[in-house]
């Protein structure tokens, strides 16, 4: 092998990891992107639902109207 061709070598390798390390950076991005929203989704949920019960509970413990 002569030097020219080691060096495309070198130069074919970089190019292939940079290219994959770029496509998972992408891909971990928009998968993490993803959940984030899943779990603000649940989370808003969970919070309704615990502020309809603290709600209910006040009316409750303090009066005030019914139902």
């Amino acid at each position: 092998m002569t030097e020219v061709q080691s060096w495309v070598l070198i130069g074919v390798f970089a190019s292939v990891v940079i290219g994959m390390t770029s496509w998972q950076t992408v891909h971990l991005s928009s998968l993490f992107r993803a959940e984030i929203g899943r779990a603000t989704a649940e989370l808003r949920t969970e919070l309704a639902t615990i502020d309809r019960d603290v709600q209910a509970l006040t009316r409750r413990a303090f009066g005030g109207e019914t139902g």
